[in-house]
């Protein structure tokens, strides 16, 4: 979604509040995560979730009345999915955060 950027605090609340329990509670969901970006006098906002499957995730999504951010201004953008296609653990790290051979 694209907030303005004077909205962002309130819409941020929002989605801490109401938006993110939703996804914890639903079944089938293994993570999620909130990203943003400027964008001009807004910000966009999109929620990074990863699923046991697609099926959960549109269940999940079609069960949805309301809206992620309500308010004026705010652009709603259609959720896509994608497939995990290459995933690597994170390289393991010495105290000081330097790379371990």
């Amino acid at each position: 979604m694209i907030v303005p950027a004077p909205s962002l605090s309130r819409c941020l609340k929002h989605i801490e509040q109401f938006v993110i329990p939703r996804y914890e509670a639903a079944p089938g969901l293994i993570s999620i995560g909130l990203l943003q970006r400027p964008f001009v006098a807004y910000v966009e906002l999109a929620t990074l979730s990863m699923w046991q499957s697609e099926q959960d995730m549109t269940r999940f999504l079609e069960s949805q009345a309301m809206p992620v951010c309500p308010g004026d201004g705010v652009i709603r953008l259609e959720p896509h999915a994608f497939e995990i296609v290459l995933s690597r653990p994170e390289k393991p790290a010495d105290a000081g955060g330097r790379e371990l051979k």
